[in-house]
């Protein structure tokens, strides 16, 4: 009996290190007396819509509990937003959102005067630089700005704003490269920890970015819009620019800026490279890629770790986990085979014995919900430092370039997409027909490498030891 309830606690203080983040202030209440003004730049394009507005609206006690709280949404013009925009805004405004229309004088008149204290930049990649520095040029700049993942896709643009902010380290706001997925895989302080010592050194690490969104892809996502079949259009994401399409700077940072305690990107070397296109794809570049990069781990430097990733727009799925329409998705694993998967669809973690059997099942934290509630309501940081944001920007322009160089030789191989009547293909069938675009080896990226992965349904129903 004792040794049954020192397990049952050891979980339960599992549970308590990953729901909880080191980054994120412990209560709210130190300033209920204080005025906090908050700006989200971008609020009703489609990261405020589909991920942000959900999140704030369930902050609506605690508005209500702080009327000390500011909160101010920016728009370039509130006439051009969608229907589904129009009704975010109309949400949020009634939680007390001062909307800002930036093509009104008197919308610019505000927006100039305001002092705000945090500001979310949720606008396209290509515009958060430029926002970033005029937010920097101000009489009263903000504590902090974040930035939403990437900061930019243009290399020589982010090495000049880097390059800036050294020069210049006594500036009085902090700049923080943000993505979500830091908060999700939680790779860092006590929950590392946790993870070191169930694994030991990590030797490999296999991430998964993928959704369907075509013709079968029906599903429950209410921001798809109908008509064309296509992902990229079906998401509204038409008016971003070709770069910000493309699957390496649209899904690769979800994986380079959490592992930053884990890895040194400095010296990464890319091995492989695989990519395609869905058939008459928006874009030129890929809207599937896959690549294999050696990286030197900061935990044990002797020890390589050998980083798969693979990320595509009208992918079926991944048959060997037995995940269908979408995967989002990393596991950590040990030369012995046992492995932590942190899955961002379930939001859980699951610690997974080397013959397949869960050991332990710790919820993960909800999309932005952290982020969310930190932003209005916290005191603690919030991301990485612009420094680590281009590290991982370079490593995706080597990516990026291996691609290119292919596109300027002949056309990416295509893949078709799913129907009403029949699903898109999966990962592996798509890895099986894709040629590699880069590699001096064999082939690293053909499917065979997933066999040694555990289905997850059936991680989902095996039952775990303590019970």
């Amino acid at each position: 009996m004792l040794e049954m309830y020192y397990k049952i606690v050891s979980v339960i203080c599992l549970v308590f290190l990953f729901s909880q983040n080191t980054n994120a202030a412990p209560s709210y209440g130190d300033i209920s007396m204080q005025q906090r003004v908050v700006v989200i730049e971008g609020i009703a394009g489609n990261l405020g819509i589909n991920l942000l507005t959900p999140e704030i609206v369930k902050l609506a006690q605690r508005f209500k509990d702080n009327p000390h709280v500011k909160f101010y949404g920016t728009e370039l013009n509130t006439d051009k937003i969608t229907a589904k925009g129009k009704e975010s805004l109309k949400t949020l405004t009634a939680l007390g959102m001062i909307i800002i229309n930036k093509s009104d004088a008197a919308g610019m008149k505000l927006y100039t005067s305001l002092q705000p204290d945090y500001v979310f930049l949720a606008t396209p990649a290509h515009t958060h630089i430029k926002l970033a520095q005029e937010w920097l040029k101000r009489a009263h700049p903000p504590k902090a700005v974040l930035v939403e993942k990437p900061f930019s896709e243009n290399l020589k643009e982010t090495r000049k704003f880097v390059e800036f902010l050294n020069q210049n380290p006594h500036l009085k706001s902090k700049i923080y490269a943000y993505d979500f997925a830091d908060d999700n895989f939680a790779l860092w302080g006590e929950s590392l920890k946790q993870i070191q010592s169930y694994l030991g050194p990590i030797s490999e690490m296999i991430f998964f970015w993928m959704q369907d969104h075509s013709g079968a892809d029906k599903g429950s996502y209410t921001y798809l819009l109908a008509g064309d079949d296509r992902p990229i259009t079906r998401e509204n994401r038409i008016a971003q620019l070709p770069e910000e399409k493309r699957m390496v700077f649209d899904a690769f940072p979800h994986f380079f800026n959490p592992i930053e305690d884990l890895t040194d990107l400095r010296d990464a070397t890319i091995t492989d490279v695989k990519a395609a296109q869905y058939q008459t794809a928006e874009i030129k570049g890929e809207t599937f890629v896959a690549a294999r990069v050696l990286l030197n781990s900061r935990l044990t430097p002797t020890e390589p770790i050998v980083a798969t990733m693979y990320a595509g727009k009208g992918v079926g799925g991944v048959e060997t986990l037995d995940m269908n329409r979408l995967a989002h998705m990393l596991i950590l694993r040990n030369k012995v085979g046992k492995e932590i998967r942190l899955s961002i669809d379930d939001a859980t973690a699951y610690f997974v014995k080397s013959n397949g059997q869960v050991e332990k099942r710790i919820p993960l934290v909800k999309l932005y919900a952290r982020t969310m509630e930190n932003l209005f309501f916290g005191n603690a940081e919030f991301g990485r430092t612009p420094q680590y944001a281009l590290q991982c920007l370079e490593v995706l322009d080597k990516i990026r370039d291996k691609i290119n160089t292919q596109l300027k030789q002949t056309n990416l191989d295509t893949y078709r997409l799913g129907t009403s009547k029949v699903s898109a293909p999966s990962l592996e069938k798509i890895l099986q027909t894709t040629r590699r675009v880069y590699g001096t080896r064999e082939d690293m990226l053909c499917g065979q490498e997933l066999k040694v992965l555990v289905p997850q349904s059936r991680l989902r129903t095996t039952q775990m030891e303590l019970k």
